[in-house]
C-alpha cells in the first residue's frame, strides 16, 4: 500500500515522491529441542516481524 505524487519542474524534468508500506505477515516458528541439551529441552518460540514503510524521492528525466 501507498501513495506519490510526480510534479513537473520543466519540460523535461520532474521530481517525485513515494511512501509505500508492506506487511508481509508476521511468523512464529516453535522450535521442539534445543540444540545440545540431549532431548530434555522444551523448546522456545521465534517470531519474525515483516513489515515496514519506505520513502522514496527521485528526479525523473524526459528525453525527447
Amino acid at each position: 500500500m501507498g501513495t506519490g505524487i510526480e510534479q513537473s519542474i520543466t519540460k523535461n524534468l520532474s521530481f517525485k515522491t513515494e511512501y509505500l508500506y508492506y506487511d508481509l505477515r508476521h511468523d512464529k516458528l516453535n522450535v521442539a529441542v534445543i540444540p545440545g541439551s540431549g532431548g530434555a529441552g522444551t523448546g522456545y518460540d521465534s517470531k519474525f516481524k515483516n513489515d515496514g514503510q519506505m520513502l522514496r524521492v527521485g528526479l525523473n528525466w524526459k528525453f525527447d
